[in-house]
């Protein structure tokens, strides 16, 4: 039962007690009036409630500044079930700019433990304030946990190819350029300080200095002049791997 339930006694002489007893360890003792009058009998009720607890490994998550519509590494928080009964899941919702996964089921056993992964999505520029919330059948259902982030305006850098694959090559021959794209996905202005290539490889481009939000982008092209025979394929900036002898 909880705090505002009575639980109902009768003694062998057909006398009947309504006893209001509290959540939680029942060790107390009270005075309950008799319903038929008389004087009043002093009992003590020693026992413990059956139910769930839960407990949240943190009070707050906070994010680190994001750029505009991109998403953060998650963060976690495990819930456990520190009472004595099963703890039934209603449901754990996230609001505001945050999205979150669970391992938690419909139920938690007592002294289990779930894990619940939270990601941070800005939609704005400026602070974003958001919540976990947890309804379940602990006596202070729900919980919940403040969460915040700020996003922020930034470029971000997308490759149309991560990595540049040149077959087997002459020596003194050069093969065919590859090219990669680059695009300023992000929410500001990409500034661009140089682009180099290294080992046997060359690159041109028509990046300039700047690349604006939302253009189609700009070409980075690499063609490599082997000085042996090749067989090179490697991430920007590319390298050569083998040589004859």
């Amino acid at each position: 039962p909880n705090g505002t339930d009575f639980w109902t006694a009768t003694v062998d002489t057909g006398i009947i007690f309504r006893i209001n007893i509290a959540t939680g360890e029942l060790v107390s003792s009270f005075d309950a009036g008799l319903e038929s009058g008389g004087e009043l009998a002093g009992l003590a009720i020693f026992g413990e409630n059956v139910v769930p607890c839960v407990k949240l490994s943190s009070k707050i998550l906070n994010f680190a500044d994001q750029p505009l519509r991109t998403t953060s590494p998650p963060q976690t928080i495990t819930l456990t079930n520190c009472g004595t009964a099963v703890l039934t899941i209603t449901s754990i919702v996230a609001s505001g700019d945050f999205a979150q996964t669970n391992t938690c089921g419909s139920s938690l056993a007592p002294g289990a433990s779930c894990i619940i992964t939270i990601a941070f999505t800005p939609k704005a520029v400026g602070r974003r304030d958001g919540s976990i919330t947890i309804t379940d059948n602990a006596p202070d259902s729900p919980q919940s946990v403040p969460l915040t982030g700020s996003g922020i305006l930034a470029p971000v850098i997308t490759l149309s190819s991560s990595s540049l694959i040149f077959g087997t090559r002459l020596i003194g021959t050069t093969s065919l350029s590859q090219t990669s794209i680059l695009t300023n996905s992000g929410t500001a202005v990409l500034n661009i300080a140089s682009i180099a290539a290294s080992g046997d490889f060359a690159q041109t481009n028509n990046c300039g200095t700047s690349l604006a939000v939302g253009t189609t982008g700009c070409t980075i092209s690499a063609p490599p002049p082997p000085r042996a025979l090749e067989l090179a394929g490697s991430p920007l900036p590319a390298t050569r791997r083998a040589a004859c002898p």
